[in-house]
């Protein structure tokens, strides 16, 4: 045979080669990346895979990750070798991977070598808290620093939960409530998502506040039906109970909210509900809270006498545990009660008690709702 006629074969054994030393255990297990990686070389191709690691990384990240007596090189020269990859693109905070990418390179990183991933992330954590110290010393308060804050933030979260479940899962319902409390959907969803990149590191607990960050969001999107059914599917049984009642409450409301009137007074008043959320008998903050949501359901029943009654046990929860915006909700709703009972003198009374509360509060949009009431306040309100 000549040799043109076995040179085919020869190139096809080298390939088929290349492929065999790329199909053990430790691979992405996508073919092509896996000989991009085996090309790169071990030093380089174990930099590609931590890289991953982080949702972005820039050159302080590699001298983090690299360490000099493992690779030999200055961090510059090691990123260049990084930007040579053909899914590398530039990012707001440096240089991010194709998404797909990434996962691949993360997950890979994750089922084979465990221990150094958590290690990874608790090094980033490090130099994200630094970054996040240059940006407040740089005293800006622009739209851009203010972006890039928050994704530091959620950055922080993503790679705490990485080292440490407790303390991430303290973050990340710090950050999931400030987000709530301003009303940035996209950057609450942000943060789960990320969150959720770490779930096979996290107990079913973890995993399960992760869920109820999901449900409240789903709450605040006004998707009730999907709230409903994922707080329902929660497993309340590893949550604690602050957790617990957060969620039931919130489940009632959702049925609320869709009007669904009588089943949310049939799950408030159910046997488990109450076992649940009415044993915390040390707790009068929710104690009151769940006093006003079935205020709300009798009253939405045109049961006067059973709202009022408890609104009223709402209302003295309130004042026992010092909950002035409760007291404040509490005494709005009985004035309208009052109201709708033709009591003209106590309503008002209830209402001048409830508009100095969110005066006071500082809650101009309640106060401003409480003056559309009787027209005894109407004078008062234009003052």
């Amino acid at each position: 045979m000549s040799r043109d006629a076995e040179e085919p074969n020869g190139l096809l054994e080298q390939f088929q080669s290349l492929v065999a030393s790329v199909s053990g255990i430790d691979g992405t297990g996508d073919l092509s990346l896996d000989l991009t990686l085996k090309a790169a070389g071990d030093k380089l191709g174990q930099l590609i895979h931590v890289l991953a690691v982080p949702h972005w990384f820039g050159a302080e990240a590699v001298r983090i990750v690299a360490g000099d007596q493992q690779f030999g090189d200055d961090p510059e020269s090691l990123l260049n070798e990084v930007l040579r990859m053909p899914w590398v693109r530039v990012h707001p905070l440096g240089f991010v991977y194709h998404d797909e990418i990434r996962g691949k390179l993360r997950d890979a990183l994750l089922r084979h070598q465990s221990e150094r991933f958590r290690e990874i992330c608790r090094l980033l954590r490090v130099h994200v808290d630094e970054l996040l110290d240059r940006t407040h010393h740089e005293g800006r308060i622009d739209s851009d620093t203010s972006l890039r804050r928050a994704e530091l933030r959620r950055e922080r979260v993503y790679l705490t939960l990485g080292y440490s479940e407790s303390e991430g899962i303290v973050q990340l319902e710090q950050e999931f409530g400030l987000a709530r409390r301003e009303k940035l959907i996209n950057a609450a969803d942000d943060l789960i998502q990320m969150a959720r990149e770490q779930s096979s590191l996290l107990s079913p607990s973890g995993r399960a506040r992760i869920d109820l960050c999901s449900a409240l969001l789903a709450f605040d999107s006004r998707d009730w039906d999907g709230a409903i059914r994922m707080l329902s599917g929660l497993n309340l049984d590893v949550l604690p109970r602050e957790c617990v009642n957060r969620a039931l409450l919130h489940q009632g409301m959702a049925l609320e909210r869709s009007g669904r009137w009588s089943e949310a007074k049939a799950f408030y008043l159910n046997r488990n509900f109450r076992r649940r959320v009415g044993g915390a008998k040390q707790d009068p903050i929710t104690q009151a809270k769940v006093h006003q949501r079935l205020a709300e359901v009798y009253f939405a029943s045109r049961d006067l006498k059973r709202a009022e009654s408890a609104g009223v046990r709402s209302l003295k929860l309130n004042q026992t545990s010092g909950d002035r915006l409760g007291e404040a909700i509490n005494l709005r709703f009985l004035g309208i009660i009052r109201e709708k009972l033709h009591d003209t003198k106590e309503a008002t009374a209830l209402l001048m008690r409830s508009l100095s509360l969110f005066e006071e509060l500082k809650l101009d949009g309640d106060a401003a709702k409480v003056c559309e009431f009787p027209v005894s306040l109407h004078e008062y309100c234009r003052a």
